[in-house]
């Protein structure tokens, strides 16, 4: 199925709505889900069991997706899943699921400020990122993963890599992780670049 956001990422390759007026109204409950059916039937055929595999949730944006139901009950029967969500929405599930040690919550952020957060995210929605951070942080910080994808020129001014570092201290999360963007050649990057990128690090 093709999956939605609410988001409009500028380094995404997807074919993404970005409406973040996307909400509870589009869900459909019960709906036959394919993607909760193929997980069953890898469970029938010995690929995948509760017990040692690891689901990630990634297609979109799962807060809005209208069959997150199923998917949400899916993640329930494994032992641990990896949630990748805006965190644009607070999820009452994820939120339930993280505090049954169940699943983890990945979010790449991208950004320190409002201004530039709207810039790659393509949504004004940096504060209630970070509130809703906060509120899965308050249900357990070890459940948390963040991301910054590094976009030379656009998220690598000091003031963005200090507002993440500094989210980041708040939060306590599990991890946190420093990537480029994947369709960036990697051998271009300036010095300058990398030397951003290590003082984010250290």
């Amino acid at each position: 199925p093709k999956p939605i956001c609410n988001f409009k990422c500028s380094y995404c390759y997807a074919d993404y709505f970005g409406d973040i007026n996307i909400h509870e109204d589009n869900r459909k409950k019960g709906e036959f889900d394919k993607r909760v059916e193929f997980a069953h039937e890898m469970e029938r055929r010995g690929i995948i069991h509760p017990s040692f595999t690891t689901l990630h949730f990634s297609d979109g944006e799962i807060c809005v997706d209208p069959k997150r139901d199923g998917l949400y009950e899916l993640a329930d029967e494994y032992n641990n899943s990896w949630i990748y969500s805006n965190a644009s929405i607070f999820s009452e599930e994820i939120a339930d699921l993280m505090k049954k040690k169940k699943a983890s919550i990945h979010v790449a952020i991208d950004s320190g400020t409002p201004e530039t957060f709207k810039v790659i995210k393509g949504v004004d929605a940096y504060k209630k990122v970070c509130d809703n951070l906060k509120k899965y942080a308050a249900v357990d910080s070890k459940r948390i993963v963040m991301k910054y994808i590094y976009l030379p020129g656009k998220n690598s001014e000091k003031k963005d890599i200090d507002g993440f570092v500094e989210l980041c201290n708040e939060l306590n999360p599990q991890s946190c992780f420093v990537d480029v963007d994947a369709v960036l050649p990697k051998t271009d990057l300036p010095d300058n670049d990398l030397k951003q990128i290590t003082y984010m690090i250290v």
